[in-house]
């Protein structure tokens, strides 16, 4: 919502149906136009393409033999020159269960080719888990 906010086009897509419903009410309260897609895109992703894509929280929620797939549908999500901004759990995040968590050289190892990793930054994610989780947020562009 915050690219909404600041005058960007934005379309979301998530398969929870609970969860598109919940941000199209948010969207619709701060009067903002977001094209909300209830939709696994690794089973069909967009006719669209667009300059950037943001994930914060489906590639590391997706098992090994899955993370393939992604790829292909990422990569012809994202224009060349375009950008994918993605957030993950980092293999130091320590907390039992919850998603698969990732070094930056296997962040590399996935995502070089189809795209230039430009950097990976440790961060956490912000939320309603305390201590807050240790993840890693990377900056690729599509080559």
């Amino acid at each position: 919502m915050k690219l909404a906010e600041r005058g960007f086009e934005v379309t979301a897509f998530d398969i929870s149906k609970t969860a598109v419903k919940k941000a199209h009410e948010n969207a619709k309260k701060k009067g903002l136009d977001i094209e909300f897609v209830e939709k696994d895109f690794l089973a069909g992703g967009s006719r669209r393409t667009f300059d950037f894509v943001f994930d914060r929280g489906c590639f590391h929620t997706l098992s090994p033999e899955l993370r393939g797939e992604y790829l292909k549908v990422i990569s012809k999500l994202i224009r060349p020159g375009g950008y994918l901004f993605l957030k993950c759990f980092s293999h130091r995040e320590k907390m039992e269960g919850g998603p698969y968590r990732f070094t930056p050289e296997e962040i590399r190892g996935y995502f070089s080719g189809p795209f230039d990793v430009l950097s990976i930054e440790e961060t956490v994610y912000h939320g309603t888990l305390k201590p807050l989780p240790i993840a890693l947020f990377c900056v690729m562009r599509k080559t």
